[in-house]
């Protein structure tokens, strides 16, 4: 899912825009759970993670490259992402580490 109405609250953006839609389908059982009721029952640790969403995001660039080019020459990513080869190399060691990217 890519979804960038404004700079911050995308995760917040999709899960209104989920739970609208699954509201809309009158799927049965959808009101056994939803997203409210989900937050509602750990909010400590929603609020904790939505901190960390709201951080600056690290990666992002090289993701949108990616989505729209499919592919891109290792050595252009330093470029892409606007950080120094040695901590390119780094980020793109730790994105193939947790396989969301594939090389």
């Amino acid at each position: 899912m890519w979804i960038h109405p404004f700079v911050d609250g995308n995760g917040r953006t999709a899960r209104l825009a989920l739970d609208g839609a699954f509201a809309s389908m009158k799927m049965s059982g959808y009101g056994l759970w939803n997203i409210s009721q989900g937050l509602a029952k750990n909010s400590d640790e929603y609020k904790k993670y939505l901190a960390h969403a709201d951080m600056p995001k690290q990666g992002e660039k090289i993701f949108k490259y990616l989505l729209l080019s499919g592919e891109c020459v290792r050595g252009k990513i330093p470029e892409i992402i606007g950080m120094k080869e040695r901590t390119a190399s780094r980020v793109i060691s730790e994105l193939l580490k947790r396989n969301f990217i594939v090389s």
